[in-house]
């Protein structure tokens, strides 16, 4: 096995050889229009005589893709609740996901949503979104309906009633943003 066939013996053997100024900038230019993944142009290139990938053929494979992770799917139910002509911002917990920033009521289903809030109501789907991080990918399904009752929160540290041209400049993540425009 060559050095350049294991990536941890790869990347200690570059820091040692970690060029500086000009050099280290050619050689990116290099790396960026000469020596490509995907289609490396090794007639052209200036260093092809040493080049330890080439003399083992293997220059179309190096640097080796690395696996992709499977991205989780969290699927989730989302209470657009509107009470007077405003809506029902709940602020989640300061650790975790999205820590202190506001949301609608969010649970398993609607009804698991509107027992967060302490709510019965009848929720009507209006529509899916769907929302990738680093690290799940998030389906909302989306429910709008009409509020009534005392609100008792369950797992929200706050909540508040805000009218439609607050909502956006409330601290919400980019996922409620999308769960707003597609309940509208």
């Amino acid at each position: 096995m060559t050095w350049i066939e294991d990536r941890a013996a790869a990347w200690k053997k570059a820091e040692e050889l970690r060029p500086t100024g000009d050099l280290n900038q050619a050689l990116m230019e290099l790396g960026a229009t000469v020596c490509t993944p995907k289609n490396p142009t090794c007639l052209v290139c200036p260093v092809a005589r040493v080049c330890e990938a080439r003399a083992l053929g293997i220059q179309d494979k190096v640097p080796a893709k690395r696996a992709q992770r499977e991205v989780p799917i969290v699927n989730a139910a989302v209470l657009v609740l509107r009470r007077r002509g405003q809506f029902l911002l709940c602020r989640r917990p300061a650790k975790g996901l999205w820590g202190g920033l506001w949301e609608f009521p969010t649970g398993d289903d609607a009804a698991h949503a509107a027992r967060r809030v302490g709510l019965r109501v009848r929720a009507r789907r209006v529509g899916l979104v769907e929302h990738t991080l680093t690290h799940r990918h998030m389906r909302f399904a989306v429910y709008r309906a009409q509020a009534a009752g005392r609100i008792r929160l369950d797992g929200y540290e706050d909540y508040r009633w805000v009218d439609p041209d607050e909502l956006l400049a409330a601290a919400i993540s980019t996922a409620t943003r999308r769960v707003w425009e597609s309940a509208t």
